[in-house]
């Protein structure tokens, strides 16, 4: 038999190993490729305002995707490098010389890996179409868009994949040399120490998850970034010792209670766990950290995605707005909003503006680069306040003395501030006390994005101490869609240079902005779940491989198969259900940190929650089946 006879006997003895580690590899390569090619695609820089921040934000997510993949192939590499230790002494024992063994595990490595490779790239190619249109979609751009070959694409996934399948590959060559004789025909014989128990780290663990709950949800500072520095620094070392030291005193109890350890099968499963324990913790806190870190990001991305339209709401109520100082161009300005009759006009509005400076020392949010005792107020009156809230269909009532004013909460204002019982002194010495915080804008953002609601009586005071001026506003319909009338007015302004603000331009950034983020994360969820649970799948065939002389000797002295399909679906369930329950408490205390107004369960989150345990049931089944066909199949 020549080398490559004996290299082709090998992946079809191993088939069920190995197809499972190329349809993970193969997966990750059509992700790489269809974030490579999207840089590519005539349709996604016409459709994008700013295409080279989406060419920045794809190229860290690709690196992103390296590494996770990176990791996983090293890790299916050492299960390899395992299983083959004994066929490889075997081999030596024939008299086949090492170095055409080593050529045997490199022609095997290279052949596996290019497999994928190239199917990879050939179904990314296929499906870059439907990926592309689904980013369209988030993008709120949906279109037919034709089939798109990117070569560029294909040599960067040739590229970086060729250099792991390269390594990987050397590294299999070198097994043989690595080890001694012995060590081949002793790998599967290593067996693992009952972890000891301990009574301090048991507590310690408790004390520091409790901590990490605690600086959540009674926060001692106001600073985030302090906080999640604080519940990273408790959560990993807490998970940690859960993992190394709280689940083994649990099985210990257990064992106790005889009556409960010694029914049925219990014995067997709870044994198996425990002397599985001491290998499995860093995986599984690894697993268990990082679900939880995969888990907020998409929530976040979800998140954001599905609030663009309500922020854009905030950020410019009214499709256009400017300063009217200009007859010509206000004639001019309407002239174009009229001609777009696919976005007839709704409202249009005329809002008499005061700006005055003042003292705001008493506020909490201060606009940055501005003094606090000569800060850049704008005043309106109540009867205009209820002319935009019935204009946008707000509904809002305010009952204002002379002294008293309503302030609209500033939109860069993230602390939440409380502007209640405050005063403020405007120029001439008139000080206003707030009553009220309106939470919702009624006009479009403008440095430095302080404005109040007065009554009528003291604004016709101030108008005889201030000319005011107008805003011109136009609220148009369907104005998510107004792209060429807002370019045409936006170049309008500018060569007038009159600051003017559209809602498209912003509902254009933030859209294009969480699209991009959320189709990013999906893919690289779909990456890091793949890695993950291909990992675990693995650890478990290696555990089965290492066990099966043992399933073999229970079913000897009578234990039938279905008793061992059960002792085997309550083991892998455990290694399974612990990460994912405790990756997803973790996620839900980090997003609280990050939201902290009670927007931890929403649908959003519930959805994300969901798919990921579903995938992860999917993981669970198949490695019930093939742990079962190892260790229960004679």
């Amino acid at each position: 038999m020549t080398v490559f006879d004996i290299v082709k006997k090998n992946l079809k003895g191993n088939i069920q190993n190995y197809l499972f580690y190329f349809l993970s590899f193969m997966i990750s390569v059509i992700v790489f490729y269809t974030f490579v090619s999207l840089q590519d695609v005539p349709e996604i820089q016409v459709r994008t305002e700013s295409f080279e921040i989406l060419r920045s934000i794809i190229f860290q997510a690709s690196f992103l995707s390296v590494l996770f993949v990176g990791v996983f192939i090293w890790y299916s590499n050492s299960f390899f490098t395992k299983r083959r230790k004994k066929e490889v002494g075997l081999y030596v024992l024939l008299g086949i010389r090492k170095k055409t063994i080593g050529k045997m595990l490199f022609y095997e490595n290279i052949i596996l890996g290019l497999s994928a490779l190239l199917a990879g790239i050939l179904l990314g190619a296929l499906f870059s179409r439907l990926f592309v249109m689904l980013l369209l979609k988030l993008l709120d751009s949906p279109m037919n868009i034709p089939f798109h070959l990117s070569f560029d694409a294909i040599i960067y996934t040739g590229m970086v994949f060729g250099c792991m399948i390269a390594l990987t590959s050397i590294q299999a060559y070198r097994l043989i040399y690595r080890f001694k004789l012995i060590v081949f025909f002793q790998a599967e014989k290593q067996g693992e120490q009952v972890p000891e128990t301990s009574v301090p780290y048991t507590i310690l663990s408790f004390v520091l998850l409790a901590c990490s709950f605690l600086v959540v949800y009674r926060p001692i500072l106001d600073e985030p970034i302090v906080i999640l520095g604080l519940f990273s620094l408790f959560t990993i070392t807490g998970t940690y010792l859960l993992y190394r030291s709280v689940i083994v005193l649990l099985i210990k109890e257990i064992q106790r209670n005889k009556p409960y350890y010694y029914k049925g099968t219990n014995l067997i499963g709870f044994t198996h766990i425990l002397h599985r324990i001491q290998g499995n913790t860093q995986l599984l806190t690894i697993i268990s950290l990082l679900s939880a870190v995969t888990l907020t990001a998409f929530y976040m991305g979800y998140n954001e995605y599905d609030s663009v339209k309500k922020k854009a709401m905030n950020y410019a109520p009214f499709s256009y707005q400017y300063t009217s100082n200009n007859k010509a161009f206000d004639q001019q300005v309407k002239k174009v909003v009229e001609q777009d009759k696919q976005h007839p006009v709704l409202t249009q509005l005329d809002i008499p503006v005061i700006q005055m400076n003042g003292d705001i020392s008493a506020f909490e949010y201060i606009p940055y680069g501005y003094p606090v005792n000569k800060t850049t107020i704008r005043i309106l009156s109540c009867s205009t306040f209820y002319q935009i809230a019935k204009a946008l269909g707000k509904k809002e009532t305010l009952h204002l003395t002379k002294d008293q004013a309503a302030m609209i909460r500033p939109y860069l204002d993230y602390m939440n501030s409380n502007y209640i019982g405050q005063k403020l002194i405007l120029q001439g010495n008139h000080t206003l006390s707030i009553v009220k915080t309106l939470e919702e804008r009624i006009i479009n953002w403008s440095e430095p994005d302080l404005y109040l609601v007065v009554s009528d009586s003291m604004f016709k005071e101030l108008k005889e101490q201030n000319e005011p001026f107008l805003y011109k506003t136009y609220r148009v319909k369907d104005q998510e869609a107004t792209r060429t009338t807002s370019n045409q007015l936006l170049s309008l302004a500018a060569d007038k240079k009159i600051e003017l603000s559209t809602f498209y331009r912003n509902y254009r950034m933030n859209i294009e902005s969480a699209g991009v983020d959320l189709f990013l994360l999906g893919f690289l969820g779909i990456i890091f779940i793949v890695a993950t649970g291909s990992i675990i799948y693995l650890k478990q065939l290696m555990e089965a491989y290492l066990d099966r002389d043992c399933y073999h000797t229970l079913r000897k002295i009578g234990t039938t198969k279905r008793e061992i399909t059960i002792i085997i679906a309550k083991q892998t369930l455990f290694v399974y259900l612990l990460p994912l329950v405790i990756g997803i408490l973790h996620s839900t205390m980090i997003y609280t940190i990050l939201y902290p107004r009670g927007e931890v369960f929403t649908m959003n989150v519930l959805t994300s929650i969901m798919a990921y345990v579903f995938i992860y049931f999917l993981y669970y089944v198949l490695s019930v089946y093939s742990y079962n066909k190892i260790v229960n199949s004679r």
